[in-house]
């Protein structure tokens, strides 16, 4: 996408500048402007531009943050960029954008080849007929609530032109959000990006929104564009992937549902499993960290991570700390306060031998987490003591990989509690299949 226009702040009445609104996947949002918005404004950050595109529809950009020096153009006028975190197009051609919503279609990459499912059949009728027949597929139910449903839905569409030798027939599955009252963007966005971490979670790659429309109460259509930077993954195995769309179905789409309901629970969880999954520019190091931090908060929001029982260490912390002059009990105090937490390598032992129905099959064994835990504690407290016991540089690449694996076990015991389920999972995934004894 690239847009000539002006531009103005949602504060100005008529003051405006030109410039070039350009989108892509790898690069996000950036806007161009001649002049800028400097005589107006000393901020970093604007939070709303309002925009008139050349073909006339009207824009409006969200979080615009301030990115690069003041450059100039050929005759010497200045370039401002700026990086939206949001745009939205209105497709109606009215003057104003809409900000709430009732229905939201989202296509997702690679999710029409994980779906596997089409309308298209071929019949043969001799060697000069060939017919090719198109039956849109029925709407697929994902998930109700209170607040909203969400379907699966098949668009198609043809572009048939006379006198050539080929014709198109397309379609297209979309993920719909038909939320029952308006919704803000900020909860749209939320739902697009839980969803989105659904689909790359079962594909156990970087699925990302490549279309977005947002339709009103009113029926006024807009589109959606996320700054996010996207790197085309060219290995995404989806006909070998973690979770199959066909697991989907067959648990009723259970495995949906329990997703939606651990995000409350498990949102640290998933902020460190997906950072590693969608930042690009991470170092092994920060990958290592971000998965073994993301396995403690698991054992720590799903487990009794307590060495005693809350009232037996409460009576015998007061035990303790009577038993001392009265000089030093607040300091004995706060430094027992902590004392009954199990510590990262304990957390780790334990899911080992919960899990040890799958994760034996990949050598996750009590010394890999041992070693696990002895690099961690390095790296968090640099303690000279445990230099000659860490990961070394060129093995962080497989422990990382076994840490994904074990993390996707953790998390996929949450979603069912049929062990053959998850062993069936994880055996069936592409990027697993190597690390099998």
């Amino acid at each position: 996408m690239n847009h000539k226009g002006y531009w103005k702040r949602n504060v100005d009445v008529d003051w405006k500048c030109s410039g070039d609104l350009i989108f892509d996947l790898q690069r996000g949002i950036k806007l161009e402007l001649l002049g800028g918005f400097e005589k107006r404004s000393s901020s970093n950050e604007i939070q709303e531009i309002d925009g008139m595109l050349s073909d006339g529809k009207f824009l409006k950009l969200k979080n615009c943050q301030l990115t690069t020096p003041t450059k100039f153009s050929s005759n010497g006028i200045n370039i401002v960029s700026y990086k939206p975190q949001y745009c939205i197009i209105n497709e109606n051609y009215e003057d104003y954008v809409c900000n709430e919503y009732k229905v939201v279609a989202v296509t997702y990459s690679y999710l029409d080849e994980w779906v596997n499912i089409h309308g298209f059949t071929n019949e043969v009728l001799g060697e000069e007929v060939k017919i090719i027949r198109y039956q849109q597929p029925d709407t697929i139910k994902l998930y109700r609530s209170e607040e909203y449903d969400v379907y699966l839905w098949f668009s198609n569409g043809a572009s048939i032109i006379e006198n050539v030798r080929e014709n198109k027939i397309y379609q297209k599955v979309y993920l719909n959000i038909e939320f029952k009252k308006n919704e803000n963007l900020e909860r749209v966005v939320e739902l697009i990006t839980l969803f989105r971490n659904f689909f790359s979670f079962s594909m156990a790659t970087d699925i990302y929104p490549v279309d977005i429309e947002l339709v009103s109460d009113n029926s006024e259509r807009a589109k959606l564009y996320i700054s996010d930077n996207k790197l085309e993954n060219s290995y995404v195995h989806y006909k070998a992937p973690l979770i199959k769309f066909s697991d989907l179905v067959e648990s009723e789409f259970s495995l949906i549902t329990k997703w939606i309901d651990k995000q409350n629970r498990l949102k640290n969880v998933f902020r460190l499993y997906f950072e590693n999954v969608y930042n690009i520019s991470l170092n092994p190091l920060s990958i290592f960290l971000n998965y073994v931090f993301a396995i403690e908060t698991f054992h720590r929001k799903t487990r009794d991570g307590k060495v005693l029982p809350k009232e037996e260490f409460k009576k015998k912390v007061e035990s303790i700390v009577d038993s001392v002059d009265e000089e030093h009990r607040k300091w004995l105090k706060e430094k027992l306060c902590f004392s009954n937490e199990l510590t990262l390598k304990e957390r780790l032992y334990s899911l080992v031998g919960e899990f040890e129905f799958v994760v034996n099959r990949f050598e996750i064994s009590e010394d890999f987490m041992k070693k696990v835990a002895d690099t961690r504690n390095y790296y968090a407290h640099y303690n000279d003591n445990l230099k000659n016991k860490i990961i070394l540089d060129e093995e962080f690449k497989e422990y990382n990989l076994r840490l994904r694996l074990f993390l996707q076990v953790c998390i996929l015991t949450e979603l069912t509690s049929d062990h053959l389920k998850v062993e069936k999972f994880i055996i069936q995934a592409f990027w697993n299949k190597w690390l099998l004894k």
